[in-house]
């Protein structure tokens, strides 16, 4: 079954620049059987990769909102997304959703 592990970061609100959101997520798409702890193993690992590497990448707040003309799922190249360091974030939550056919595959984005 196809599902999206979003890790939803809440940023420190003594760390946090003006007009910075106070939450940032990562989406990663995932299959696994119908096997629960394959989910959470997935879920883990997810998380582990973001703790290892010692935040979140994720896109500039700048551009949120703004379509950014010649940039497509094609030609995307990361110079619009910022790292957001372990040290800015006070905790981390989980939601997994199923995904949906129509659903378009997502890896980082701002709420």
């Amino acid at each position: 079954m196809d599902y999206y592990i979003t890790l939803v970061a809440h940023i420190d609100e003594e760390k946090r620049p003006k007009n910075f959101p106070k939450q940032i997520s990562a989406t990663i798409p995932v299959t696994v059987e119908n096997d629960v702890s394959e989910l959470q193993q997935a879920t883990n690992h997810f998380a582990s990769t973001i703790i290892k590497s010692g935040g979140m990448i994720v896109s500039n707040p700048v551009f949120k909102g703004q379509e950014v003309k010649g940039i497509t799922k094609e030609t995307f190249d990361y110079d619009h997304n910022i790292f957001v360091p372990i040290h800015m974030i006070t905790y981390i939550e989980s939601v997994t959703s199923v995904k949906v056919d129509s659903q378009e595959e997502s890896l980082v984005k701002l709420q």
